[in-house]
């Protein structure tokens, strides 16, 4: 069983307040609460694509995520990461076996607060 995962929560959490810009506006960085780990189960038919997706709850934002593949084979990671929305963790992913394989994808969600400053 292999398992991939970002810790890219511990970076936030640590990270000191940095200002950034957006149109404008300073914002540093604001609370982080809420955490929750998300499970998506996927199943891929053998010879197949299949993209699997775990979605954070409405309102979260994902931080971060992995995968495990639950059965062995011959496969082909083709893209991994946040969603475009920034709101699940994503894979995509290539069977090339004619047996099926699993796949449990991990988002890692918060809710995300920030803060303004002038």
């Amino acid at each position: 069983m292999k398992s991939f995962c970002f810790l890219a929560i511990i970076l936030l959490l640590t990270a000191p307040t940095a200002a950034s810009s957006n149109n404008g506006k300073h914002y540093r960085n604001g609370a982080v609460y809420g955490y929750e780990s998300i499970e998506q189960y996927g199943f891929i038919p053998g010879n197949s694509f299949v993209i699997v997706e775990a979605r954070c709850t409405k309102g979260k934002k994902v931080l971060g995520g992995g995968y495990t593949l639950l059965s062995g084979g011959a496969w082909e990671l083709v893209s991994l990461g946040p969603s475009p929305d920034g709101e699940g963790y994503y894979l995509q992913m290539w069977s090339k076996e004619e047996e099926p394989q699993e796949v449990l994808v991990t988002a890692i969600c918060a809710s995300v607060s920030q803060q303004r400053h002038n």
